[in-house]
């Protein structure tokens, strides 16, 4: 006959150092992985509550891993997250830890039209590190000023015009579309906010050659620029 013990742990309830709050303590995480391997780390037992310690080690992460420069060259690097976290954050569309997304911008190959391009990777093994166009509309005013557009996740039109409209550019003089060809049938629709134009067609962008980009980020602190 087998006798089974049941033990049942008290979990402490105090004010937490942070929030201030009575709740239930946490035992505090352990620092970020992506900052590095820590040995000797001592935790803050029963101080914390259970929200700001998952608050706490959520924003650090956000901070100092997945935005501005340090997301930058780890992206460079190819230096991945856990493996437990599923959800991968494009840089390029999207900014963390108080910093925007990261801007790259670059000459068309061959040309002077400055647009905006994303690192990738190839898919190979030797994950070869390279530069793509983004999806974006580049917008001509009358005065022959140039506003670019992003065109990221967006779904619809609608989206498209809202953002023309906070530019207060006026009349269009010209509007230029740059997207991979199975993208096609995506940018039409959400570029039919625009008036039709006299002429329109699309022209194949050069895959190879050689341009110097530019990236940068803006931050709580200041503007960053690589």
């Amino acid at each position: 006959m087998r006798v089974a013990k049941l033990v049942k742990r008290v979990i402490p309830v105090g004010k937490c150092i942070y929030c201030g709050e009575e709740k239930e303590f946490s035992k505090e995480h352990y620092l970020p992985e992506c900052l590095g391997t820590f040995t000797g780390f001592e935790t803050l037992d029963d101080r914390i509550c259970g929200d700001c310690n998952e608050r706490c080690g959520r924003e650090l992460e956000e901070q100092f891993c997945r935005g501005g420069d340090i997301a930058y060259f780890r992206h460079i690097l190819d230096i991945k997250g856990k493996k437990s976290h599923k959800k991968t954050v494009d840089f390029f569309l999207r900014g963390s830890g108080g910093a925007s997304p990261l801007r790259m911008k670059g000459n068309i190959p061959g040309q002077d039209e400055e647009v905006h391009f994303q690192l990738v990777r190839s898919t190979s093994e030797d994950r070869k590190l390279g530069i793509d166009y983004m999806p974006q509309v580049v917008l001509t005013a009358e005065s022959g000023e140039l506003h670019h557009i992003l065109l990221g996740n967006m779904r619809g039109p609608e989206e498209l015009k809202a953002k023309v409209d906070a530019l207060e550019i006026g009349k269009l003089k010209q509007v230029n579309v740059i997207a991979a060809p199975d993208q096609r049938e995506w940018v039409e629709k959400l570029t039919s906010c625009f008036p039709i134009l006299e002429k329109s067609h699309w022209e194949e962008l050069p895959l190879t050659g050689t341009t110097y980009t530019t990236t940068s980020f803006e931050s709580l602190i200041g503007t960053f620029v690589q």
